[in-house]
């Protein structure tokens, strides 16, 4: 994470993640190729947490000998995600006003909380959106918040 550009994937498990400047690119592999000398999990950006307006680089905020928490900062706004291996959940702390934004990047919802229809406002503190490749993704907030959804990807 912190080498070169601070872009090389970790593999937290279940979870791959890549941290670039646009936001945390998450991918839960579906496809395992398993030799005796070898686990290949392949990398497709799935889901990315970020903000309407996220600051346009990342640092490293905090770290210990298990963990790091990354940050995208910029003038009272931030977005901090903790990066644990064998992390249950992917999480990102909004402050300073900061409007998450999360994009899915490589499939279509196909039901929203069990809904068909997957475009409008929505009011809830937990959302299950189910997608075209066969995943089911739950999203948390930490309380009740209206999601738009713009867009069925």
């Amino acid at each position: 994470v912190v080498l070169d550009e601070g872009t090389n994937l970790l593999a937290t498990l279940p979870y791959i993640l890549q941290v670039l400047d646009n936001g945390l690119h998450v991918s839960m592999p579906m496809v395992k190729e398993a030799r005796r000398d070898f686990v290949n999990y392949p990398f497709w950006s799935q889901l990315k947490l970020g903000a309407t307006s996220l600051p346009s680089t990342h640092s490293v905020a905090a770290h210990d000998q298990l963990s790091v928490t990354m940050q995208w900062a910029h003038g009272g706004q931030s977005m901090r995600t903790p990066l644990v291996r064998g992390m249950p959940y992917v999480t990102a702390f909004y402050d300073g006003g900061l409007i998450p934004k999360i994009s899915l990047e490589t499939s279509a919802i196909t039901a929203l909380n069990g809904a068909a229809n997957v475009v409008g406002t929505f009011t809830g503190a937990r959302f299950k959106l189910k997608l075209n490749s066969g995943q089911t993704w739950i999203v948390y907030f930490e309380y009740a918040v209206k999601v738009s959804v713009t867009q069925n990807t």
